[in-house]
């Protein structure tokens, strides 16, 4: 495809909704952040004893227009030329409506687990390998067919008012822009999507009392929105004609962001959560392996992968509870530090287990604690624990050739976690050296779907520091990674038969 506008510079406003802040900027058509126009609000994920994980519905949109605000009122922004506006956001997420729109729910995230009991229902009632295969999806309570089982029999009333059931983002658009229509990304995250027809999945939708039109109309390419409505077109003068790219998964974003599409690269991404993807052209006679999933950039990329919901967000829980040192101090004690030296065996499911085992209600749990175990064991104990985990989807989903690039805040102020990943995986990885991966891929893809930029300006992002293994390190945290994998068979089984806490509630 050639470039539409080969003499004006044009632009795009990028905004990415995440679980604790949400941002927007402005990106050139190289994906270059302009200087001086990244405006980034704070949000609130609430989390409680039970499962709870919910954010504001209307705060969280009000802190995305906050933002949106910033960036278009910066001096930097005056007088550029936006062409397209592109939007990414956690890709599980679920918020019942009412009739105008309004929201009856918080936002239930993707780390709720208040319908475990509701997944393992499902699972009995179901094939749950067919729905997988369909899907892409497990029957878990990351996705929406727990969440909408549980929702229906916890509050029947509610359930019974909700006009839609539908993601953040698109409630996002029906009050910017007046569509629910959904993404196929966004759907493809859902767990009620058919990625193979690429339509909401008829037996779910059925079972769950659910009407596909309650869950938004589903786009055809190229994926684009109309302008703001008028009264957002007279806040945001610089919108009023403006496309918008219907919203795409985080995930996706960043891969793009960090230049990882084609079957040639992964993207480990650590945030709050962490994830490993492959971005591809669309392979939809390959089964999926168990304990994956198979989501989608659009109709002719797929994005197979497996996620942690314990990332970065363990590091910052030790940090607060253990009143450990300064981030500094921290990282030189993992870079001074020998694979299991501590003595400890972690599992890090401070949130309920996604990849590989899907265990929702999973808790964490350290074995080997003695009375001259320190803080900064148990934290470096946790920090390989999570390392792990990573190892075991890199096995799982890797093909052996493939170059392993990283992103994310967790990992960008930390050399020392890069070296240990590169030590576990026995195999070199990459930096990325763009910052913020997800608003740059939502920029560049909405960028190619305005038809201002052609495909191959996806693969095109900077890289940073080479990590090479060591081998003597690697030996080491093989013996580590088998010894988490017999205490998780031991306390949690498969299906979590062996776990305590489930025993005893």
């Amino acid at each position: 495809m050639a470039d539409r506008r080969a003499t004006t510079r044009v632009h795009a406003l990028a905004l990415d909704a995440g679980s604790s802040s949400v941002r927007a900027a402005l990106y050139d058509e190289q994906g270059t952040p302009v200087p001086d126009t990244l405006c980034q609000v704070d949000t609130d994920l609430t989390m409680r004893h039970g499962g709870v994980a919910v954010i504001d519905a209307e705060a969280m949109r009000l802190a995305l227009e906050q933002a949106i605000d910033g960036t278009l009122s910066s001096g930097a922004a005056q007088g550029l030329e936006i062409a397209v506006v592109g939007m990414t956001t956690f890709w599980h997420s679920l918020v019942a409506l009412d009739g105008q729109g309004r929201p009856l729910t918080p936002v239930l995230s993707w780390a709720d687990t208040r319908s475990e009991p509701d997944a393992n229902v499902l699972r009995e009632r179901l094939d749950d390998d067919a729905i997988h295969q369909r899907t892409g999806c497990i029957l878990h309570p990351s996705y929406l067919p727990a969440k909408l089982h549980w929702l229906r029999r916890d509050e029947p009333e509610l359930f019974a008012r909700s006009a839609t059931f539908v993601s953040f983002a698109q409630y996002c658009t029906g009050i910017w822009l007046g569509t629910l229509a959904s993404s196929v990304s966004m759907a493809s995250g859902s767990g009620i999507f058919n990625g193979k027809t690429c339509e909401w999945d008829a037996e779910l939708s059925e079972l769950l009392g659910v009407r596909p039109d309650q869950l938004g109309e589903i786009l055809t390419d190229p994926e684009l929105l109309p302008p703001v409505q008028p009264a957002y077109a007279s806040r945001w003068p610089a919108l009023k004609h403006v496309p918008w790219r219907a919203p795409i998964g985080d995930g996706v974003a960043s891969n793009i962001g960090a230049g990882c599409i084609g079957a040639d690269r992964l993207a480990l991404m650590v945030g709050t959560s962490g994830a490993l993807r492959r971005c591809e052209p669309a392979r939809l006679d390959e089964r999926i392996p168990p304990g994956l999933w198979r989501y989608r950039l659009d109709r002719a990329y797929t994005v197979p992968g497996g996620a942690l919901s314990n990332g970065g967000s363990v590091y910052a829980w030790l940090q607060e509870t253990l009143r450990l040192p300064s981030g500094a101090e921290c990282e030189a004690e993992l870079a001074r530090r020998e694979p299991g030296q501590h003595g400890l065996v972690v599992l890090p499911f401070f949130v309920g287990e996604r990849s590989l085992g899907w265990v929702g209600d999973a808790t964490a749990m350290i074995s080997g604690l003695k009375q001259h175990t320190t803080p900064l064991d148990i934290f470096h104990a946790a920090i390989e624990a999570v390392t792990y985990r990573f190892a075991a989807l890199v096995n799982a989903l890797s093909r052996g050739d493939e170059t392993i690039v990283t992103t994310g805040g967790g990992l960008r102020n930390s050399p020392a976690w890069l070296q240990m990943l590169a030590d576990a995986f026995g195999r070199p990885i990459v930096s990325s050296a763009v910052e913020e991966s997800s608003a740059r891929g939502a920029a560049l893809v909405a960028l190619r779907d305005a038809g201002i930029v052609n495909r191959t300006h996806l693969r095109n992002a900077p890289l940073s520091q080479v990590y090479e293994p060591r081998p003597a390190f690697h030996e080491r945290h093989l013996d580590g990674l088998w010894r988490q994998q017999s205490f998780y068979d031991r306390e949690v089984g498969q299906q979590g038969v062996n776990l305590l806490a489930r025993q005893t509630r």
